[in-house]
């Protein structure tokens, strides 16, 4: 319990491109749409990674079209360096003049005993009870293979016509921390794992955990779809527990 924690090893890149250019060469009809939202795998699978041939998913899209979330992250990359009137202009060119195109890579984290949750000695809740704490650690391996994963994206940017006015990383060899997996891996030996095969408990008869934590490993993608096909699995199983009485009501 609590051991093999993963989430995903995170990159990101921006590319900023000419309204103007983008009209002329697609269109404005075809400047109307909003949302873009395109994965590729070409690398989910690279053995030019070396070591780990394990890459990802790289997820396109637009940046959000929002005033608020657009003001934060030109500041941000300005380093907070631009503000009034200067941050007001650098907003009008953001909505009127560019469009702002950027990846997500979502990578394999590798399972490994510097990642886990455990009791922290010192600090309690407020229930006086030790709080959890997690400790965060990268393989050695993925880092190396994300910045690969960003640099390929970066690639595909770079390729796009007409030319982006510039392309820059935003992120690469971090950690998304919305996706979690482990701490409560399946399988059929209960030395080596929490739960069995349709995730309930070893130790404790009709406890089931159907979140992220049964799975073994991260996956090179985004496991929310992968949470949710097993929660059915494991329901319908339970379901058959039932019909059969090897459940009480």
């Amino acid at each position: 319990m609590g051991r093999n924690l993963t989430f995903s090893t995170f990159g990101k890149a921006t590319a900023v491109f000419d309204r103007a250019e983008l009209a002329e060469k697609v269109g404005k009809e075809g400047m109307g749409l909003p949302f873009l939202l395109r994965s590729i795998q070409d690398d989910y699978f690279n053995e030019r990674f070396g070591t780990l041939p394990k890459g990802g998913t790289h997820n396109f899209l637009l940046h959000h079209p929002n005033l608020i979330n657009a003001a934060v992250r030109l500041a941000m990359d300005s380093k907070y360096s631009v503000w009034g009137s200067e941050l007001k202009e650098s907003i009008r060119r953001y909505f009127r003049e560019e469009l702002w195109m950027e990846f997500e890579v979502f990578g394999e984290f590798l399972p490994h005993s510097g990642c886990y949750v455990d009791l922290d000695p010192t600090h309690k809740d407020k229930w006086q009870l030790p709080a959890a704490r997690i400790t965060n650690r990268h393989h050695p391996l993925i880092d190396p293979v994300n910045k690969l994963m960003v640099r390929r994206g970066m690639d595909v940017l770079e390729a796009i016509r007409p030319k982006a006015k510039k392309v820059f990383p935003w992120a690469w060899a971090n950690t998304t921390y919305h996706l979690q997996h482990g701490t409560c891996r399946f399988g059929t030996d209960p030395e080596r794992s929490v739960l069995d095969a349709n995730c309930q408990s070893h130790e404790v008869k009709n406890l089931y955990v159907t979140d992220g934590s049964f799975m073994p490993s991260s996956l090179g993608v985004p496991a929310t779809a992968t949470i949710i096909s097993n929660s059915l699995r494991v329901a319908y199983s339970i379901r058959e527990r039932f019909i059969k009485r090897e459940i009480d009501g």
